[in-house]
């Protein structure tokens, strides 16, 4: 089964990867290549939309975990959103899943995204 890969931009550094199909070992030199921009230094959040991604395979479980890993060395969010449950199975058995990382929705992780902002004001605002 083919792979498609869709990045929206959100906000001025953050994207939406939106995944269909299947990321396998005929896939993921294609998802590679699509989110290899995207590890720049403007980045400061990606986030895996998995709504669509019916089957992931172990070379592509290791091109999440390179950009996871990417993600905290350059200190930018990563999260994933919309996991199907065929897909969430394969990260359960690897043991894998990020706990602050994985959310049912966008609109969740936005809304953990706003709490997060709005911590650090006010500790910057009672540091001041």
């Amino acid at each position: 089964m083919p792979l498609k890969v869709e990045i929206l931009r959100r906000e001025p550094t953050g994207n939406v990867v939106m995944l269909e199909g299947s990321l396998d070992s005929n896939t993921y030199q294609q998802f590679e290549k699509a989110t290899e921009p995207l590890m720049t230094s403007g980045t400061s959040l990606i986030v895996l939309d998995l709504a669509k991604l019916s089957y992931v395979s172990s070379a592509g479980l290791r091109v999440i975990f390179r950009i996871w890993k990417n993600a905290a060395a350059a200190k930018y969010k990563f999260g994933m959103v919309n996991l199907q449950p065929q897909v969430k199975t394969v990260f359960d058995i690897m043991q894998a899943l990020p706990k602050e990382g994985v959310f049912s929705s966008l609109e969740e992780l936005d809304t953990y995204l706003d709490l997060i902002q709005k911590q650090e004001a006010g500790k910057q605002k009672k540091a001041t």
